[in-house]
């Protein structure tokens, strides 16, 4: 091992450098860190599943909330991961929400804190389907259906972009005198999205699901990936022509 802790070279013959580790793993079987895509571990601990900090579900829209700031790298389920090979987990809220929060990149190893957090924050999380209307529907909120789900997205875009028109307007404004403009720390989340700063993270599972979000998305010019896709089966023509990826 080299600097930081990475692999600086493989071989019989090398000649290690000073400082530099030496690892002998002759007999053993080294392959490259797993990478899990999507997980919900150091959100819900293994052995504190009523400690469950992935779903906010005190309102269907929460794009400006953090997994980061709900993550504990005490889980067990991760020092497990990490001794299964998986070195790297994207920590994302869950499913509950239209808009659900913002993901983190970790290491499921490391001395410290810090040590682990790759990117702070990483995509944001939607949903559409069940369990919103789930959810909200129980509660007698909207939304109740899918038609609900999809004019929340609309209805959160097209504001989120009246917004960022408005702050751009309110910074070329020569009066000093003028109210300062107030920040909205759910639409500038949102504005991160519609300005391919984050790529939209949808849970989805039914067919019907994927087609009403991939019309929205091209309505907003917004990047984005399936997570789940269960009935992509049933639309691998539209997901191919599109060129959407799918976790």
């Amino acid at each position: 091992l080299g600097s930081h802790g990475r692999i600086a070279a493989v071989g019989s013959t090398v000649a290690p450098q000073k400082n530099d580790i030496v690892i002998d793993a002759d007999g053993g079987i080294v392959t490259p860190g797993l990478i899990d895509a999507h997980t919900h571990a150091g959100l819900v601990e293994d052995g504190f599943h009523d400690d469950r900090d992935y779903n906010e579900t005190s309102a269907p829209i929460t794009p400006h909330v953090r997994a980061l700031d709900g993550f504990k790298p005490t889980d067990i389920a991760l020092w497990e991961a990490a001794q299964s090979g998986v070195t790297t987990v994207y920590v994302t809220p869950g499913s509950a929400n239209v808009f659900g929060g913002i993901g983190a990149v970790v290491k499921t190893y490391g001395r410290s804190f810090s040590d682990r957090v790759l990117i702070a924050e990483s995509g944001m999380k939607m949903a559409t389907g069940e369990n919103p209307k789930r959810v909200y529907g129980q509660q007698g909120k909207m939304p109740a259906t899918r038609m609900g789900i999809a004019a929340l997205f609309r209805e959160t875009f097209s504001v989120a972009r009246d917004y960022m028109a408005a702050k751009t307007a309110a910074a070329k404004r020569k009066d000093r005198n003028a109210k300062p403009f107030e920040i909205d720390l759910r639409k500038e989340a949102v504005a991160r999205v519609l300005n391919g700063e984050l790529v939209a993270r949808c849970h989805s599972h039914r067919a019907v699901d994927m087609l009403a979000f991939m019309r929205i998305a091209d309505e907003y010019g917004i990047r984005f990936v399936f997570e789940h896709a269960t009935e992509a089966i049933e639309i691998l023509d539209e997901l191919a022509a599109a060129k959407i990826p799918v976790i």
